[in-house]
């Protein structure tokens, strides 16, 4: 069974070397298609060209803000055309702080053999194939982290219509229903405040002045549940997560070790 992981990303210095160096020792380097989205950080273009020269697939001509504003299109767009080569059999979007596991028995495991077991499990599903939820991390050092039964879809081949930008929701060819499996994400949306401020501005400069208090406390459009990060201190932000829901994954950090990588922003 082959898999096509499919990303867009700019400027993700600390977690696109995670994102290759994990994925790939899942599903092998060369089934993996990373949209460059304009990066310019001479890290992230270095750490391109070598994922590139390792066997990814690296996309570079949608640079500008209106293809991170049409990711879901063109995401789907690159299905559709590798679905016709015939050479996968999953076709699974992620953004570049999702790292994927399966649930199983109620635990999370990260291994190439518990997870592929799960896309053999849903092989012959013809419904768009929804994820069990994620796993948030805590901001700050101590690799914690919370569920959330959140909503990520992905497709077995020969059943994609349509995706939406955010990889939330998504049509199959025959309109079956979303299908829930076992398949779960470990999800670092939670960066160290200044470095979610930063991403926060790039995402939201093309639709609000970034830079305007009154502006960004007013702004309701594509984003806006960025803006509350605008307006929080660090303190606060470390405090607004429920410490009593805090669990650990023994399985996900071991399985980086076995990458030779490491969880990010500990030492931020």
């Amino acid at each position: 069974m082959k898999v096509l992981c499919l990303l867009m990303q700019k400027n993700e210095s600390d977690l696109l070397p995670l994102w290759l160096g994990y994925h790939s020792s899942l599903f092998g380097i060369e089934n993996l298609v990373v949209i460059d989205n304009g990066s310019s950080e001479p890290e992230v273009l270095s750490e391109l060209v070598r994922a590139e020269r390792r066997g990814a697939r690296i996309l570079r001509q949608y640079s500008g803000n209106d293809s991170f504003e049409n990711k879901g299109e063109i995401v789907g767009s690159l299905i559709s055309e590798y679905e016709a080569t015939g050479q996968f059999d999953v076709f699974l979007p992620l953004d570049c702080d999702e790292f994927v596991g399966v649930h199983i028995d109620g635990e999370a495991y990260f291994d190439q053999s518990s997870v592929f077991l799960e896309f053999e499990r849903c092989r012959s599903e013809t419904s768009p194939l929804r994820i069990a939820g994620s796993y948030y991390n805590f901001p700050g050092p101590g690799n914690r982290f919370f569920f959330f039964e959140e909503a990520k879809v992905f497709f077995n081949s020969g059943t994609f219509s349509f995706i939406d930008g955010g990889f939330h929701s998504g049509v199959s060819k025959l309109q079956t229903p979303e299908l829930r499996t076992n398949l779960i994400h470990v999800h670092y949306q939670h960066k160290p405040l200044e470095l979610l401020k930063a991403h926060a501005r790039e995402k939201l400069k093309a639709h609000v002045d970034v830079y305007d208090e009154n502006q960004l406390r007013n702004y309701s459009g594509s984003g806006s549940h960025l803006i509350k990060y605008f307006f929080i201190d660090p303190d606060k932000y470390e405090k607004m997560f429920d410490d009593g829901a805090a669990v650990y994954l023994p399985r996900f950090i071991e399985q980086l070790s076995k990458a030779g990588l490491k969880p990010p922003f500990q030492g931020r």
